[in-house]
């Protein structure tokens, strides 16, 4: 019985270490866990906003100082006194004689612009030994009223146009080419109105086309008519004069 009283004792002993640091460990552990869960959480920093403001433009410079002008002193004019009339003392017996200017005794009954020699109704800028009634820039030797025999130009030096007589336009000839292609237009011929009214030579200036025969029936009809002629000075001339032919297809 001693002896199993003993052992019972060691054997307890024994049990209640083990125990004791299980208990201890448990005891840790929760006060460690307890710690943790009383753990408040932490609140984050607070973030300060700071506005930074632009800085003010600098001042503007100060004006540049004024110039002074510099200011001329006018000095006025000094207006000169007038001088006193004083009465002559000693009045001359005999009065002065006026001086009169010497009269022009020379005869002038030429024109501006006339020449020594020139012949009464002579026109000016015309040369000596011309023909009265002749045309400035015509030559010596020349027939009164115009040239030799050459046509002169309407509208020109004093020539004017001639004037067709009413009842001679016979109108021309309508080509059949030209009726059947269905083509018309325009010939202006340059012809030479003679001194009695007749056409002389006539020359074609432009033409649709020769080709569909309106040249030659555009001559063929102007041959044909009469014309009162161009005058120069008031006498008929040979005149060129331009002529215009329509051909209008009906």
């Amino acid at each position: 019985m001693v002896f199993s009283t003993k052992q019972k004792r060691r054997t307890q002993r024994w049990l209640t270490v083990p125990m004791a640091l299980v208990l201890h460990a448990v005891v840790f552990g929760g006060l460690i866990l307890a710690s943790f869960m009383s753990v408040e959480s932490v609140p984050p920093p607070p973030i300060t906003i700071s506005f930074v403001a632009a800085p003010p433009p600098p001042p503007p410079p100060p004006p540049p100082p004024a110039r002074h002008k510099k200011t001329t002193e006018v000095k006025p004019k000094e207006i000169p006194k007038p001088v006193e009339i004083v009465q002559p003392k000693i009045v001359p017996e005999e009065k002065p004689v006026p001086i009169t200017a010497p009269e022009d005794t020379s005869e002038d009954d030429g024109v501006d612009g006339g020449v020594e020699g020139g012949v009464e109704g002579g026109v000016v800028g015309g040369v000596v030994g011309g023909v009265v009634g002749g045309v400035l820039g015509g030559m010596l030797g020349g027939v009164d009223g115009g040239m030799l025999d050459q046509p002169l130009y309407a509208g020109i030096g004093g020539v004017t146009n001639p004037e067709l007589v009413p009842g001679s336009k016979k109108q021309p000839t309508y080509p059949e080419i030209a009726r059947k292609a269905k083509v018309s237009g325009q010939v202006i011929l340059q012809a030479v109105i003679k001194k009695d009214g007749s056409v002389g030579e006539i020359q074609v200036l432009r033409s649709p086309g020769s080709k569909f025969g309106f040249d030659e029936a555009a001559i063929a009809a102007v041959k044909q008519w009469r014309y009162k002629p161009g005058l120069q000075n008031g006498k008929p001339v040979d005149v060129y004069f331009t002529i215009v032919v329509d051909f209008v297809l009906q």
